[in-house]
């Protein structure tokens, strides 16, 4: 579904993502993880078009990345960034009916509000709806705003979903409901799920490939399953084996 081939993104002389390539297939959650400053959510950032990489190419769906229109991109992909910041007086339902925006244009309709409603459902917010986001503990404006990129691609399949740490606020049980969610997008609306990660544990045990990336290059990539051992954690993080829990 995304290809990329040997992307570089830099800032004046300093390199953050070099030679970085990759397959994220439909149907599967593939994770991206590695150290504070590794360039994860750079390489987000590049996968998902928000930035432009210095060199290298990315396809979607085997087309040039660059060439899909805003409009185009927003019906087939949505991102949940690290952290989003809204200064206005909007209700949690107004929010997460943001993400019917690209359909509706300026304001939303009701059939938006239905769906918008609907998500909530999934992401156990919609007792919610009628308070401020700004009054929301951080886990329950996570929620909601997953409920907003949930909405944006509601009636979809074929899409594809990134989420930079999207369990950071949540608790144990709100984790694994996301998690059951995104494996719900992909196994019956064949999305493709790319995820940001720091716990190894729920890395290796919910999400397909994985992606280690260290100080900007590929550290090792492969099955979930595989890649997130012992070895490779103790390297990648410079810790001892003894402080390895998987």
């Amino acid at each position: 579904m995304l290809k990329a081939e040997n992307l570089n993104f830099s800032i004046g002389e300093k390199t953050i993502l070099d030679r970085v390539s990759l397959e994220i297939k439909q149907g599967e959650i593939f994770a991206i993880l590695g150290p504070n400053g590794a360039g994860k959510s750079t390489l987000m950032k590049c996968l998902s078009g928000y930035e432009k990489p210095t060199r290298g190419n990315i396809t979607l769906m085997g087309q040039a990345f660059a060439s899909f229109s805003l409009t185009d991109l927003a019906a087939i992909r949505a991102v949940l960034t690290q952290s989003v910041s809204i200064n206005f007086p909007f209700t949690a339902l107004e929010v997460a009916a943001m993400g019917r925006g690209q359909f509706s244009g300026v304001g939303q309709d009701m059939r938006d509000y239905d769906i918008a409603r609907e998500a909530m459902q999934l992401t156990e917010v919609s007792h919610l709806e009628e308070r401020l986001i700004s009054t929301l503990s951080g886990g329950e404006q996570q929620r909601v705003h997953m409920a907003r990129i949930l909405a944006q691609l509601w009636d979809q399949t074929d899409c594809i979903l990134f989420l930079d740490e999207p369990t950071s606020a949540l608790d144990l049980k709100h984790q694994f409901m996301l998690f059951d969610i995104c494996r719900t997008l992909a196994s019956q609306k064949n999305f493709a799920v790319v995820v940001i990660l720091h716990d190894l544990q729920l890395a290796k045990r919910m999400t397909d490939q994985a992606l280690l990336l260290d100080a900007g290059k590929i550290f090792a990539v492969g099955a979930s399953a595989d890649v997130i051992n012992i070895d490779t954690v103790s390297t990648l993080y410079d810790i001892n084996r003894s402080q390895v829990m998987l």
